[in-house]
């Protein structure tokens, strides 16, 4: 009988127990998005000086929203140069008139978005000098690009931009600038990461001789550096053979925005692709 009602006990206990469950709601941390994304640039070459507004993202492959009504100013010294939007490339805001930079000066930009001012202070490094970039015939007869400038320098860190336009050739006329032309980045870094030396696989581009390739070199500053590192962690060095261990990305703009502002010389050239 004893052994009856300590079975019976514990039937009673076991019964009683998700009466006792309490329901709790889990606390996760979310991450604050920026009230707005900011990539400024002086550039002491007439044409490249902009800057690019829009409103952060939540979501991978999200289109960010350009902004268009906010007001640009850079200053320099005792002068001040407005950037105006420019409507055929929402959220880019262009200098009014001919304004260049000039290299050792201090640029200071302030943008103005609902009532909150950010700003941001740049001084431009000296240009650097760089080499042709080299090619690759495939077997299908089409180019690639084989190399463009050391990743490791340990004085002189650059960024630098290559526009291809083959829309001129006979056998791609019709066809939509996104299958004619392609804009690729690479850079040089006084600091070295298992990544930037062994990078994942990334896309290749491939392009026909005769294609016409504008490249622009910038020069980098030690604050630009840095920034553009943390980015290439995050992004390009990402799902490399070793790994790479992500950080924040820093920013030398004001009242918390996204971005960064910076100043650089330019070097250019312009080639026709041959094998």
């Amino acid at each position: 009988m004893k052994r009856n009602l300590h079975i019976i006990l514990i039937i009673v206990l076991v019964g009683l127990f998700p009466s006792c469950e309490k329901e709790t709601v889990s606390q996760i941390d979310t991450i604050k998005l920026p009230p707005i994304v900011i990539d400024g640039r002086v550039a002491d070459k007439l044409g490249e000086s902009r800057v690019i507004l829009s409103l952060p993202i939540s979501e991978l492959n999200q289109n960010p929203t350009p902004i268009t009504d906010a007001t640009v100013l850079i200053f320099s010294g005792d002068s001040t140069w407005f950037f105006l939007h420019n409507e055929s490339q929402p959220g880019t805001y262009l200098p009014q008139g001919s304004f260049k930079g000039v290299v050792n000066n201090s640029y200071t930009m302030q943008v103005v978005y609902n009532n909150i001012v950010y700003s941001a202070k740049a001084t431009m490094p000296p240009a650097i000098a760089f080499t042709t970039p080299k090619f690759s015939l495939q077997p299908d007869n089409l180019l690639k690009i084989s190399w463009v400038a050391e990743t490791y320098h340990p004085i002189t860190p650059a960024l630098y931009e290559l526009k291809l336009d083959w829309s001129h050739l006979s056998s791609y006329q019709g066809q939509t600038t996104n299958e004619t032309s392609a804009t690729l980045r690479y850079y040089t870094l006084t600091t070295i990461d298992v990544n930037q030396i062994l990078p994942p696989p990334n896309e290749q581009i491939s392009f026909p001789t005769g294609t016409t390739i504008t490249e622009n070199c910038y020069s980098v500053s030690e604050d630009y550096e840095q920034f553009l590192h943390a980015l290439l962690l995050e992004t390009n060095w990402q799902g490399g053979l070793f790994g790479s261990q992500g950080t924040r990305i820093p920013s030398n703009i004001t009242n918390d925005a996204a971005g960064f502002f910076h100043a650089s010389a330019v070097t250019s050239l312009s080639v026709v692709a041959a094998p």
